[in-house]
């Protein structure tokens, strides 16, 4: 039988990462790079000229994707101990008469930037590899430099880091099932020779 102790070594929290663009101003000329090739896309297709024009415009989001690169950062995220997340959860009740905070069962005005701040294990350069977490790593951030940053950000960015640490400490950590993995598994796998005649 195998004792908890044989195991603790091996075991890490779960850990999660979301790119973040620092440079909104590129960020906004991308969308209306995307919205104008939607429209020369949609121009009839007898149009040359349209073509010429979508031509051109995908070529200069391609080259605006790769300055975003230059200014994309990856936020690592690690999941708290239990009892930790529990105190912070405990520091931070949600108020009355706010359903957003009735829901989460936290105050949301206060809750999230000390998530984050208290999740955040590392900061790289997306175009650097994920950086490898240990189990004891110690956040990056304080609660001081996330209101700071969450000032620069859109709220879509500030969802998509609180949503990734609200996840990794309340989800579970499962055998990862993918049917397209199976099945894609299960057509390449050798076959057996059929059986021969009068066998």
């Amino acid at each position: 039988m195998t004792a908890w102790q044989d195991l603790k070594d091996g075991a890490t929290r779960p850990c999660d990462s979301v790119p973040v663009c620092l440079r909104g101003d590129l960020a906004a000329a991308y969308a209306e790079l995307d919205r104008r090739l939607a429209e020369a896309v949609q121009a009839p297709d007898d149009s040359m000229a349209a073509g010429t024009e979508a031509l051109q415009i995908a070529e200069e989001m391609a080259a605006l994707r790769e300055r975003m690169t230059g200014h994309t950062y990856r936020f690592t995220f690690q999941a708290l101990p239990r009892r930790a997340y529990r105190d912070l959860v405990d520091d931070n009740p949600p108020r009355e008469n706010h359903p957003e905070d009735a829901a989460y069962g936290v105050n949301m005005a206060t809750f999230p930037v000390e998530l984050i701040a208290a999740s955040c294990v590392a900061i790289t350069p997306v175009s650097d590899p994920e950086p490898d977490v240990p189990p004891d790593a110690k956040p990056v951030m304080t609660a001081a430099d996330v209101e700071d940053m969450t000032d620069q950000l859109s709220d879509g960015q500030v969802h998509s880091m609180f949503s990734c640490t609200f996840r990794l400490n309340r989800s579970g950590v499962d055998l990862p099932k993918s049917l397209t993995a199976s099945e894609l598994v299960a057509m390449h796998a050798p076959r057996s020779k059929p059986p021969e005649p009068g066998a």
